[in-house]
């Protein structure tokens, strides 16, 4: 049998510094992908937290619309009432608070169309302020681009049949709650992140202000 010899001209010491450079090089590329990966996980938290309350925001802006709304079609009906017992002489006018104003039938009816003046106000503005703040708040939490959905701006209610020629109250159209969902979707960081959220708006009628927000999966 053979042995083999080492030859004193071959050194073994350089495969060692190679080793040594491979996983130094391996293990500052695992710090980066760690770090890249943080980043990107820190970053989607960061936009679905502007999300959240840039729709919350909104939503919370619109469920305030439907319950002043709600108020009102309580105060436009007592004025309806009121008109009615007026008509039927069963009330006499009389002082009405600290005001000393006199309620007539034509003070009722201003009054009554004052009221659905403001309801008609609240319609019209409320869905673009809340479409306007979702916007605002999302940029303040680093959530730049968002597109709040449905794109159609607007509360599905209606006013229901005039009562004597008079404004009558709001009440929720049949689609309402189709559209009582209310969606956004972020992006940020030249479209690279992504997130969205949804959230509903609860309630039941036009009659009580008991209307609010939450989020759904």
């Amino acid at each position: 049998m053979r042995w083999m010899k080492h030859s004193p001209f071959i050194d073994n010491r350089g495969q060692a510094l190679m080793m040594g450079v491979m996983a130094v090089s391996v293990s500052l590329l695992l710090c980066h992908v760690t770090l890249k990966f943080s980043r990107f996980i820190e970053r989607k938290i960061m936009l679905q937290n502007g999300v959240d309350a840039a729709l919350l925001s909104a939503t919370h802006l619109l469920a305030e619309g439907l319950n002043q709304l709600s108020r009102l079609n309580q105060k436009l009906m007592r004025y309806h009432k009121l008109l009615a017992l007026i008509q039927m002489g069963k009330l006499i006018p009389s002082p009405a608070g600290l005001t000393g104003m006199v309620l007539t039938e034509k003070i009722i009816k201003t009054r009554i169309n004052l009221i659905a003046k403001q309801q008609d106000i609240i319609k019209m503005t409320y869905p673009l302020l809340a479409v306007k703040k979702a916007h605002v708040i999302a940029k303040q939490n680093n959530a730049p681009y968002v597109f709040l959905q449905p794109t159609l701006q607007t509360y599905a209610i209606q006013r229901s049949h005039s009562i004597q020629q008079l404004p009558g109250p709001y009440h929720l159209k049949k689609n309402f709650f189709q559209h009582s969902i209310w969606s956004i979707r972020g992006f940020a960081y030249r479209g690279s992140y992504r997130t969205r959220a949804r959230t509903k708006l609860t309630g039941q009628n036009l009659m009580t202000a008991t209307w609010g927000e939450r989020i759904i999966e």
